[in-house]
């Protein structure tokens, strides 16, 4: 491919300098060296980038723009601050569906589950395209409540496109004043606390929503582990792990946002 070098010497500590070098099967080839050992917020940075229109043509420049963009993340808790702004991204990404959901969103407050009405509630995860469909549960409480109709709402997302859009994208397409009191001030105080490049050039793009009633799911609660561990039960205090919903039936997002009234 095309390549144009370019000086890389005020690129931040994380990355040293990419380079060129010469592979005897493939040729020249573009080389990022990477000096956090172990540390899986490189693959989410190189992945950005080879999604990236015109890398092929400059790759060491869209190294360095990506990089800027990137660089609030990989400063402040690499994987734990992506995490974070993807889930608040996937949130938003539901309010923006419908009109008038907003009353109903209780994410940045804190609450175990981020979207609950009268008679329906649902939490939304976010995660990377994969093969398998796989997501987190985190919290013994969360699902601890009495409601016939409670889902999962399963975003899978990407990043580096041409149709992607960012926290403040979304962020306008909501209406802030049907928030809560309680969820404005915390989604203040959220946005606050997060550099501009985080809520501006940061973006995603949903490639797919599952629908999963928490009923077809092996969720644990309080119940469960009081079934298996019984009086012992009250001394698990925290819990996280993973479900894999490869093969389930799932519902239709539509269909999840019409049994909320508007």
């Amino acid at each position: 491919m095309p390549i144009t070098e370019m000086p890389s010497n005020t690129l931040p500590a994380h990355f040293l300098n990419p380079e060129i070098v010469y592979k005897e099967e493939l040729g020249d080839c573009f080389q990022i060296s990477w000096n956090r050992f172990d540390d899986d917020i490189v693959f989410e940075f190189v992945d950005d980038l080879l999604r990236t229109k015109d890398f092929i043509e400059d790759p060491i420049g869209c190294f360095e723009r990506k990089l800027y963009v990137w660089r609030d993340l990989l400063d402040r808790q690499g994987m734990l601050q992506l995490n974070k702004i993807s889930g608040l991204w996937g949130e938003l990404y539901i309010c923006s569906k419908k009109k008038g959901i907003e009353t109903t969103w209780t994410g940045p407050s804190g609450s175990d589950i981020d979207f609950r009405s009268e008679n329906i509630a649902f939490d939304v995860k976010t995660s990377r395209l994969k093969n398998r469909v796989i997501f987190n549960v985190s919290g013994i409480h969360q699902f601890d409540f009495n409601l016939k109709d409670v889902f999962i709402v399963l975003l899978r997302i990407d990043t580096g496109t041409e149709n992607d859009q960012s926290i403040n994208t979304l962020l306008n397409k909501i209406d802030r004043q049907l928030l809560q009191p309680s969820v404005k001030k915390s989604l203040k105080n959220l946005l606050e606390s997060m550099p501009y490049t985080l809520i501006n050039d940061i973006t995603f793009i949903c490639r797919d929503v599952r629908v999963f009633h928490v009923k077809d799911l092996p969720i644990i609660t309080s119940a469960t582990l009081k079934n298996s561990f019984g009086d012992n039960a009250s001394r698990i205090g925290e819990l996280t792990y993973q479900i894999d919903a490869s093969g389930l039936s799932s519902e239709k997002l539509n269909l999840l946002l019409d049994k909320i009234p508007s």
